[in-house]
Order: C-alpha cells, then sequence, then structure tokens
C-alpha cells in the first residue's frame, strides 16, 4: 500500500496550481508526474524508516494515516521543485522540512511508527563468515610466502 496516493495529493492541492505544476498544458493535472513523485518519496521515507520498520510500511491503517500527510507534504515539494519553484514557497520548504524533522526522529528513535512491523532478527550462517576459509596466499609461521593449492 502507498503512503499516499494521487487523490491524497490532488485533495490537498488547488486542482488549477496542481496542473501548472505537472501538465506541460491544460487545466488537468498530470496523473503520471504525481505518480512519479509518490514513487520518488517512497523510496525517500522508506530509507528513514528501514533501520527501524519492514518497509514499505503496510500498516496499521493508524500509522498509514500518520506517514500520509508527511508523504504529501514532500510530493508537493518536489512537484514545485521540479518547476524550480520550491524555493519562492516558504510554506512549502516548512512543510518539506517538518517532513524530514518527524522522518529523522523516527529513525534516530526520537519517535514510532507504534504498531508497525519490525525486522525480524536472524541468526547469522558462519558458514560465510570471514576467515572461514582455509588460507591460500600469505606468509606461514616462519615468514616465508605460501601458496597453498
Amino acid at each position: 500500500m502507498a503512503y499516499a496516493v494521487t487523490a491524497d495529493v490532488t485533495a490537498s492541492f488547488n486542482s488549477t496550481r496542481l496542473a501548472e505544476l505537472t501538465a506541460d498544458s491544460g487545466s488537468t493535472p498530470d496523473s503520471t508526474r504525481i505518480s512519479n513523485e509518490i514513487t520518488s518519496v517512497e523510496g525517500l521515507i522508506d530509507s528513514y524508516l528501514l533501520s527501524r520498520y519492514t518497509t514499505p510500511v503496510t500498516g496499521p491503517a493508524a500509522v498509514l494515516t500518520a506517514i500520509k500527510p508527511h508523504a504529501v507534504a514532500l510530493v508537493l515539494y518536489g512537484l514545485f521543485q521540479d518547476r524550480l519553484l520550491a524555493e519562492a514557497y516558504s510554506s512549502i520548504r516548512d512543510d518539506r522540512d517538518r517532513a524530514l524533522e518527524w522522518l529523522k526522529a523516527i529513525r534516530d528513535g526520537k519517535g514510532s511508527l507504534t504498531g508497525a512491523a519490525t525486522p525480524e532478527t536472524t541468526v547469522a550462517d558462519t558458514d560465510g563468515v570471514a576467515g572461514s576459509e582455509p588460507r591460500i596466499f600469505g606468509m606461514d609461521s616462519t615468514g616465508a610466502d605460501m601458496v597453498t593449492f
């Protein structure tokens, strides 16, 4: 399940303005550009969450509801930035900054996504541990070069 969908983005912003940001012409927002930005933002969000949670986060619903406004803010920032307009709108920048601060807090353990799945801890297979293979090149105990086949 996506952190945000095109309908979330279009519902959160003026349709005419969104069309200006996404479409080359016309008054309808380009859903392909919005979807591409959503995909990019999902990767960004996952990069902050993956050290603590199984990504993509798929539930519970309360967690997805908490992520959604941050995802939408990051998508809008990306759409503005695609047109090199992000720096001209402080509210868009501020929303992006708040979203990133929230993600950093979760990454750093200062916040949490209660109920989200965490990665399973697995026991390492000792067959692949470095140094477990016999030495082929090196020096023997006398300091002489050694090659073993």
